[in-house]
Parts: C-alpha cells; sequence; structure tokens
C-alpha cells in the first residue's frame, strides 16, 4: 500500500472521530470536510500551479502529512493558536456551571471576549444565581431579578439613541435635529458663493450674486445667514441680510433678528432689525431681550429697554422696573489722592481696589518743581441710571416716578391687584 494513501486512511480515522481528546503540542488551523468530520493541525502553504491551488495540505496534531481535494473540503480556517487551544479545552470541559465558569476566565485571561460571553452565558443557564457570571455580562440586579442595563433603562420609559439612554420623545427631537443639519448643510455653500459673485470685478456677477441671495427663503438658510452677518464688517451687506432674514417665514429668524437690534453698531441695521421683529410676533422676541436687561454691559441695557419701547409688550413692565438701576463694572485710571477720597466717601462707585495697593504708601513720581501724581488702573462697579428704560416705562405704563424704583414697585403691585391695594387704601383713612 502506498505511503501517502496509508496515511490519509489514519487521518480520516482521526476525522470520524470528532470527539477524539488528547493533547495539543501543536496547535493550528482546521479543515471542516463535506461529511461533516474535520481535520485539525497546520495547514501548508497551497503548491505552485493549479495543481497547487486545487489541493490542501495540513499536518495533523499526530504529525501526519495529509492532503485532499479543495472540492471536499467545505471550509478551510484558519486561526490563531490559541484559538485552537480553546477548542481543545473547550471539548474537554464538562458541562457544569463551575467547569464552564473555569472555561470563562481562562478566555478572560486569554483576550478571548466573544468565547467568554459564551461560556458565561451558559453558566447563568446552569446556575441562574451566579453573582460572578452575571457580573460578568454586565448585568444588574433590578426589582429582585437579574437584567441588563438596556433592559432595566427600557421598563423606565427610555430608548437607546447613540449610544445612550433617552426619553422617546427626545429622541424624536434629536433625529429631527441632525436631519435639520443635514439639510442646512448646503446653504452654508450657497450663501458663500453668493457672496463671492457679489466681490467680483464683473458688473453681470455681481448682479447675479444679489439675486441670488435675495433669493433665499428657506427656514434652513437661517445658521448660514446669521453666521455671514454676525463676520459682515460692512454695513450695506449687513442691511442686505437683515433684509434676506425679514423674508423667511415662521421663527427661525426672530431670535437672531432680535439679537442683531441690540448688538449691531449700526443704528440703521438695528432699526431695520427690530421692525422686522415687530411685524412677526413671535413669543421668542420677548425673553430675548429680557436677557439683554440683565447684561454686563450697560450700553446692551439700553439698546434693549429701548427695542421693548418700540415692541409694546406690556408683560416687560415689572423687567424694566428692576432695570431702572443697574451696576456695572468698567475699567478707568484714577490718580492716587482721588482713589484715597472715593475710598473715604459713603457713597459713589466701589472700587475693586488691585491686590498690591497700598493706601498707606504714597507714590509720587518727582517731575521738576511739582511733583506728577502717578495714576492707578482700576476696576470700578457704579450704580447708572438707566435713561431708556426710563423711557420705555413711561412709554408702556404712562406713568413717571422718574428713577424711584420702590415707587415703581408699589404701583405696579397695586396696579396687579387693585382690590387688596384699595382695601389698604381704605384701611388707611381715618
Amino acid at each position: 500500500m502506498p505511503i501517502r494513501v496509508a496515511l490519509t486512511l489514519v487521518a480520516w480515522m482521526v476525522i470520524l472521530l470528532p470527539d477524539a481528546r488528547g493533547p495539543s503540542s501543536i496547535r493550528a488551523d482546521c479543515v471542516v470536510l463535506q461529511s461533516g468530520g474535520e481535520i485539525r493541525g497546520a495547514l501548508l502553504p497551497d503548491g505552485k500551479g493549479k495543481a497547487g491551488r486545487e489541493r490542501v495540505a495540513i499536518r495533523t496534531l499526530s504529525g501526519a502529512l495529509v492532503e485532499i481535494a479543495r472540492q471536499e473540503a467545505a471550509e478551510v480556517i484558519r486561526r490563531r493558536p490559541i484559538v485552537e487551544e480553546y477548542e481543545t479545552r473547550r471539548r474537554a470541559a464538562p458541562d457544569t456551571a463551575q467547569d464552564q465558569w473555569v472555561l470563562a476566565e481562562w478566555c478572560r485571561h486569554q483576550g478571548l471576549a466573544k468565547e467568554r460571553q459564551a461560556h458565561l452565558a451558559r453558566v447563568i443557564e446552569l446556575d441562574p444565581e451566579h453573582l460572578l457570571a452575571h457580573r460578568g455580562l454586565g448585568h444588574i440586579r433590578e426589582a429582585g431579578r437579574w437584567t441588563t442595563p438596556d433592559e432595566a433603562m427600557a421598563a423606565r420609559g427610555y430608548v437607546k439613541f447613540k449610544g445612550r439612554h433617552v426619553l422617546p420623545q427626545e429622541a424624536e427631537v434629536l433625529t429631527r435635529q441632525a436631519f435639520i443639519t443635514q439639510s442646512e448643510r448646503h446653504w452654508y455653500y450657497e450663501v458663500k458663493q453668493a457672496f463671492s459673485l457679489m466681490e467680483s470685478d464683473r458688473e453681470d456677477r455681481r448682479a447675479q450674486g444679489l439675486d441670488k441671495l435675495r433669493k433665499i427663503d428657506k427656514p434652513d438658510a437661517v445658521p448660514a445667514l446669521v453666521k455671514v452677518l454676525r463676520a459682515t464688517p460692512e454695513e450695506a451687506y449687513r442691511l442686505l441680510l437683515v433684509e434676506v432674514l425679514s423674508q423667511i417665514e415662521g421663527e427661525r429668524p426672530v431670535v437672531p433678528l432680535a439679537m442683531q437690534s441690540v448688538l449691531d453698531e449700526s443704528s440703521a441695521v438695528r432699526e431695520v432689525a427690530i421692525k422686522t421683529v415687530r411685524r412677526k410676533k413671535s413669543d421668542l422676541t420677548l425673553a430675548t431681550y429680557l436677557k439683554y436687561l440683565k447684561d454686563p454691559l450697560n450700553l446692551l441695557v439700553n439698546r434693549a429697554a429701548a427695542a421693548l419701547a418700540q415692541l409694546g409688550d406690556q408683560n416687560a413692565v415689572p423687567h424694566l422696573i428692576e432695570a431702572l438701576i443697574t451696576r456695572h463694572q468698567f475699567q478707568m485710571m484714577l490718580p492716587e489722592d482721588d482713589i484715597e477720597d472715593l475710598l473715604d466717601e459713603q457713597t459713589g462707585p466701589v472700587l475693586m481696589l488691585p491686590a498690591d495697593y497700598d493706601p498707606s504708601a504714597k507714590r509720587h513720581i518727582a517731575s521738576g518743581p511739582q511733583r506728577a501724581e502717578e495714576m492707578i488702573e482700576m476696576r470700578v462697579e457704579k450704580d447708572h441710571h438707566n435713561a431708556s428704560v426710563l423711557a420705555a416705562l413711561q412709554l408702556l405704563s404712562e406713568e413717571n416716578f422718574g428713577f424711584d424704583v420702590p415707587a415703581w414697585r408699589k404701583w405696579y403691585t397695586a396696579r396687579r391687584n387693585p382690590t387688596r391695594a384699595s382695601a389698604r387704601s381704605a384701611k388707611a383713612r381715618p
């Protein structure tokens, strides 16, 4: 009998006994046969030429060399040596909770995550209360039973959205926002292209760009238009962009236009923006202006008050009362003697002294027969009486208590509760 045939027969005997156990000093690949058996060992490189590609050669675990026709192989699996060792251990492991746990731990130390998960799951099937196996699978104890974090959150009404748990309503909003962001993206290119055309040396291209910009009327274009509006130094271009935003229907342009009516350095731009805001009559407008009544910059407080006067919303009155006198910080240079005088006063600005300021040490610089006193940069807090706020209050209330904030508060309280105010008035009469 030829040697190759004898070796093949030996190999087939091993193949047809798939449950055979034994130590494996050689750990390698696997050939799964069409007949259902398998040969495990080390696959050899394919031979040269067509004949080499048509056959599979493998050195078995026993050291025998086996060659088979490629069509006899259902699958040729090349795997790492550690996987071969795993297969050997898996076949040898008894199907008990303890043995499956030991095998799962071995998989953990070898970095075989997928295989470890399978054995942990089998441990729980055999022992439903196996604490370490549940923890290994990431399970948590919820309402007296083991469950996954996803199942626990789902029971509370949450859904998973891009790796985190959110309420269904929030997931719906996030999905819609993601869609809107995608639909907005191309408008950045469209607006940029329109401005590029408008800056051309050719008159026809400038006209084309202007026409392209003025035809924009989609709400999705608002973010792109606002980005250019905030970055454009030319007043004429800002007026144009406010005009384009004003023709877009809906509420999306309202807040950007309200902000521009306060922040823009041009009174012309602010005026056009506030006219558009008044025409749109959105509930978002009042909240935008009320935010600026508390701004650290006094200029913006007064601009917001002027806008509220034009808006004509009576709901702004109590907020305007509180903004009649506001305190703001600013930097200024003061002579040293003036600082000492201000420190001695009981009223007036509050000085924020430098950390190294020593009022007992005079810091004068000699300059000829007269001395030049050193100027010191100070941060000053000062109360401002806001004229624009008072003007807005007078317009909306048809009253005038000047900057007497307590009087304004008393009037507003009486206005809100006329019955209670009348009762107090009657009680006060002799």
